[in-house]
């Protein structure tokens, strides 16, 4: 008698087709989704009442105005406060980020706010600090340094001064903004020179790497010019390629000459020997000054168009 297999259930394909068990499956709580609605329910209603503020004080400002630049300044710094906050409850793993991979999660949404204002967008992702107060004073700051200043009276380094000078500024800013005590002039200049002398360290590495970079990238461009060269000199030479352009043809010929020219003099120059003077004596070519006066009276009738006789 044939035996048939028993029908397999839908249940049982299911989990064929999971190959993890039922108890290695890991479901996400509903408490944990709960609880991350919450988190981003507060951070929205914060946003939302920071915003307010910021529109009430600044109502319809003018166009391309001082106002109008500060409103958005503004709006776009608590925009990105509330999107580290959420990035920093949402993402597992970013507070384990390199602070370049953290910039960079930012950097496509961000991108101006983060190249006007490098050293806030710094401190805001990176250290997880930022103050509304301290970057309206830098704001303030930067207005007075580099827009009040006689350019034909600058040095060549005024302005990176003056950048450097005003980034320190906002890390004072955002250090007093953060005390819960008194503090002294002393201690917040002693802050600002620290944060000085690092801004500036930083921007010497990078010049100084700027120009390592630069100098290797035309050394590197010379050597491949000249391995490019001697490639197609000898595609030439062994008759693989042929040059039908008459203009490069003439170019190549006057590069030949002058290589020629050159080896020619250099040899000249390094190995032919001068004889030594037979006779040696003290006096002037009357015969070789005469010839002389005579050829200036020529070039001289030639540029003035005057006819021998005149």
């Amino acid at each position: 008698m044939r035996q048939t297999r028993p029908k397999k259930s839908i249940k049982d394909l299911k989990q064929k087709e999971n190959p993890i068990k039922q108890s290695e499956q890991k479901e996400i709580p509903a408490e944990t989704d709960t609880k991350l609605d919450n988190v981003l329910k507060k951070y929205t209603k914060e946003y939302e009442i920071e915003t307010k503020k910021i529109e009430k004080e600044f109502v319809d400002p003018d166009k391309d105005s001082a106002k109008a630049y500060l409103k958005h300044a503004l709006l776009q710094a608590e925009k990105a406060w509330l999107s580290l906050k959420v990035v920093v409850s949402t993402r597992e793993g970013f507070m384990m980020m390199t602070d370049d991979e953290k910039l960079n999660l930012f950097r496509q949404e961000f991108k101006d706010f983060q190249d006007n204002f490098p050293i806030v967008m710094r401190y805001m992702v990176c250290r997880g600090q930022y103050s509304r107060k301290a970057f309206r004073q830098f704001i303030e700051l930067c207005s007075n340094k580099l827009s009040h200043n006689d350019p034909s009276k600058r040095s060549k380094t005024h302005m990176r001064e003056q950048w450097i000078e005003c980034q320190a500024g906002y890390v004072t800013y955002l250090w007093e903004s953060q005390q819960k005590r008194r503090y002294t002039r002393q201690e917040s200049m002693e802050i600002w020179r620290q944060a000085k002398n690092a801004l500036t360290k930083e921007f010497s590495d990078f010049e100084k790497m700027h120009g390592e970079m630069k100098t290797k990238v035309e050394t590197d461009k010379k050597r491949y010019k000249l391995e490019l060269f001697k490639e197609i000199q000898d595609r030439v030479m062994s008759k693989q390629q042929s040059i039908k352009d008459p203009v490069i043809v003439d170019k190549l010929y006057n590069l030949i000459y002058k290589q020629r020219r050159r080896k020619v003099l250099r040899d000249l120059l390094h190995e032919t020997k001068l004889a030594p003077a037979t006779v040696t004596s003290k006096g002037t070519n009357q015969e070789g000054r005469q010839d002389h006066e005579e050829e200036l009276k020529l070039k001289k009738m030639k540029a003035g168009g005057m006819r021998i006789g005149e």
